[in-house]
Parts: structure tokens; sequence; C-alpha cells
């Protein structure tokens, strides 16, 4: 199971990716043809790749965890593999979101750069030093 550690790095995740997905979809209302394409489509698309994007964390959470107690040699090789197993997820999801005619695949794109912004954010305004 999760640390508390990881479950206190994964919590702002959450925390600041919905309003991200607001301000997104916000954002994505001026550019959307209306024409037979409901905006729907875009916030099921960003919730859609919020949800790969937590689960992407959350693999690469367990992975480290258990990279943790191995020996180098054998580090590296789980290292690999895990990196395998979440660009297939990835890969996966985004299929997904390019065959289901209700997801928009840019919004389930779009949420994967969300880590970035958020712990540089949190970095910058939120330094507790």
């Amino acid at each position: 199971m999760l640390s508390k550690e990881v479950k206190s790095e994964l919590k702002p995740v959450l925390i600041f990716s919905l309003p991200l997905d607001a301000a997104v979809f916000l954002v994505s209302l001026l550019f959307i043809r209306t024409d037979g394409y409901s905006p729907l489509f875009m916030a099921s698309g960003l919730l859609y790749g919020t949800a790969v994007m937590l689960l992407n964390l959350f693999i690469l959470a367990l992975s480290v965890e258990f990279f943790a107690e191995l020996t180098p040699e054998k580090g590296r090789a789980a290292a690999a593999f895990g990196y395998f197993v979440r660009m297939t997820v990835i890969g996966v999801s985004f299929f997904g979101a390019i065959k289901l005619p209700f997801i928009n695949a840019w919004g389930a794109a779009i949420p994967l750069i969300y880590p970035k912004i958020i712990y540089t954010v949190r970095g910058v305004f939120f330094n507790k030093r």
C-alpha cells in the first residue's frame, strides 16, 4: 500500500487538477466548433485524461516504493518494465480516447502536463523554506 508521503504528494495533484480542468474547459469553449460537436465531449476528455494522469502517477508511486527495496541491477530492470507498463497504459488510454466518440482526444492529452504545472507552482509559491 502507499505510504503517507506518497499520498501527500498525490492529493494536491488531484486537488489542483480539477480547477485546471475547469480553466482548460472554459478556454476551449472559445475554440470548439459547435456543428455537431458538444462541448461536453471536451469536459469528458479532460476528466478522462485526469483519471489517466492520476493512474499513471499512482503506478509510478507503487513502482518507486517497490524499486527502493531492490538491488541496483534488479531495480534498473524493474524500472524499465514499470516505464513500459506506464507508457502502455497511456497508449491504450489514448487509443480509447480516439475511438470513443464522446471523448475529445485533445482533452484527454492535456492533463498529462498538469503534474509539471502543479509541481512548478507548488515549488515557486508554496515553498516552505
